[in-house]
């Protein structure tokens, strides 16, 4: 086996391998939850599936005695499938709350899934088009095809590999898996760029070799066999947090059925322990809701404590601020800190049923007492915008290193700039 063909097996094997176990995770979470969108693993899936067919085809087709056109379009048509699957991701990747505010598409998923299509459809045309302009004895339109093919491949890989890294912010393993993936990320890049290069010279000297071509298909290997297992854990990654969801949902309707049929048992002064929190905000229908899950601290029962307002309160900024500062790893500290607390347990505990066990102190600084990875958000970005949330969140940037707080309290232009470098960061990844 030269090593071209075992070059190509290896792609196709590990490809499917992946493509294939991604494949049943999506079935089955289609199955457990079936109220959730899942198809972010479908086309993750799919990206795996093309690279299978990509490489599989190349290699048959190098044995055979096709027409170098006809090799040259479906090649095209594949690289092209894979890019489509890639980019329609983004829909479902984290990490582009900015971006999506922008671009309001990115938020409908059907219609970025079909403008992508046809997008590419279009893009392939124009390729096909340019490949056999000619100007004079220069293959002009060729040079324009291998700058075009390899824009597309790094701003793809730009925005793939950076939201596949910054999908895994949930995970207790986030910071790693998102280095990983840029790392991987700039290798694909540097084999796309080295692998241009190779085409662009062969273009007007169709005999020549690049002595440097197994060593770019080794770190493309690589590349791929990387994508491919980080695809994998992303879409368990997926599955995994929407049956979390899926059964936390199911436990607080159960919950509040039982409740309907028997009556209540007063828990008077029964401490209980927090164990996920989330924080929704909904612009359309203007809700705002926090729901808790937490355990009792003697026999381990499961209780959900849930409040809905119409309303911005300032309870609710409270337990906002304290959950972005957790997934921060920032203690707060302020002069009103006791009635805060005290102000975000009444808020869930209106009837002062239990003793809410939820901060943790530290030399006269406070966290919540939940895991960083328990805690989820949904509408941040509408929620950074309002002004009373601005107003408690100035806390973070007075206690962040390098401010100056009497500079920031009485020079305007100061504050401003401060608002713009420090605050935008405190929402990224949560």
């Amino acid at each position: 086996m030269d090593i071209k063909t075992f070059y190509f097996l290896s792609l196709s094997s590990i490809s499917f391998f992946c493509g294939l176990l991604l494949w049943v995770i999506w079935q089955k979470s289609k199955e457990e939850t079936p109220e959730k969108d899942q198809r972010g693993i479908l086309f993750l899936s799919l990206t795996q599936f093309s690279w299978v067919a990509l490489g599989l085809y190349t290699l048959l087709s190098a044995s055979s005695s096709n027409n170098s056109i006809v090799v040259t379009t479906v090649n095209g048509i594949m690289s092209s499938l894979n890019n489509i699957f890639l980019v329609i991701c983004i829909a479902y990747f984290q990490g582009f709350d900015g971006i999506k505010k922008r671009f309001p598409v990115l938020k409908d998923k059907e219609k970025w899934i079909f403008n992508t299509f046809i997008t590419f459809v279009i893009v392939l045309m124009v390729i096909l088009i340019l490949d056999n302009i000619k100007i004079g004895n220069s293959l002009v339109g060729k040079y324009l095809v291998t700058i075009l093919s390899i824009s597309i491949s790094i701003f793809t890989a730009i925005f793939c590999y950076y939201g596949i890294g910054a999908s895994f912010q949930n995970s207790k393993y986030a910071k790693p898996l998102f280095f990983i993936s840029l790392f991987v990320g700039a290798m694909l890049i540097t084999t796309q760029v080295g692998f241009g290069y190779r085409n662009w010279i062969k273009i007007g000297n169709p005999q020549s070799e690049n002595p440097y071509r197994d060593i770019m298909r080794f770190l493309f290997l690589i590349s791929i066999s990387w994508t491919s297992f980080l695809n994998l854990f992303l879409g368990k990654h997926w599955a995994d947090t929407a049956e979390k969801e899926h059964l936390l949902a199911k436990k607080t309707i159960f919950s509040q059925k039982e409740s309907e049929i028997k009556p209540p048992i007063s828990p008077i002064n029964q401490k209980i322990i927090p164990q996920s929190l989330h924080i929704i905000h909904d612009p359309k229908n203007k809700s705002y809701l926090i729901r808790l899950e937490a355990l009792t601290s003697e026999n381990k029962e499961p209780i959900f404590l849930e409040k809905s307002a119409e309303k911005l309160f300032l309870p609710f900024v409270y337990w906002l601020y304290f959950a972005i500062a957790k997934k921060k790893n920032i203690l707060i500290r302020h002069e009103d800190i006791q009635v805060w607390k005290n102000r975000m347990g009444t808020y869930l505990n209106e009837k002062n049923e239990y003793v809410l066990d939820a901060f943790l102190a530290d030399g006269g600084k406070y966290e919540l007492n939940i895991e960083a990875a328990e805690i989820f958000f949904e509408g941040l970005d509408a929620l950074k915008e309002k002004q009373s949330v601005k107003d408690i969140f100035t806390n973070f940037l007075l206690d962040t290193d390098g401010i100056d707080v009497t500079k920031f309290q009485k020079d305007k232009l100061y504050r401003l700039k401060m608002w713009e470098d420090v605050y935008a960061k405190q929402w990224e990844n949560c």
